[in-house]
């Protein structure tokens, strides 16, 4: 559960499930009030609620960061979290980049 118009620090765990390390690439998150809006399309957009940058995540390595994000409606919703936004990184399945979870903002 989230309170509206307070900031937080979502944690968010990285795995590069390739036989390749990958080099640098963006992880953000984004929210919304139905999973409808947010899909893996999102990726594209530059206005995401937070994102950071990963310099590089050798093969098989999993990696943690943190985003800092502050929500600004009142709902229950979804957070949706995006890797690799500007497909930097060549990959054999681009649908794995992507996730959304329920929450609840107060």
């Amino acid at each position: 559960m989230y309170t509206n118009n307070v900031t937080y620090s979502i944690p968010v765990t990285v795995k590069n499930q390739g036989r390749s390390a990958a080099g640098g690439f963006t992880v953000a998150i984004d929210t919304d009030s139905s999973s409808n809006t947010l899909n893996y399309a999102l990726r594209f957009t530059s206005t995401f609620a937070g994102k950071t940058i990963v310099s590089s995540l050798a093969a098989g390595a999993s990696t943690t960061v943190s985003i800092s994000f502050k929500p600004l409606f009142t709902a229950h919703g979804v957070i949706g979290t995006y890797v690799d936004t500007t497909e930097t990184v060549s990959e054999s399945n681009e649908n794995n980049n992507y996730r959304i979870v329920n929450v609840t903002i107060n």
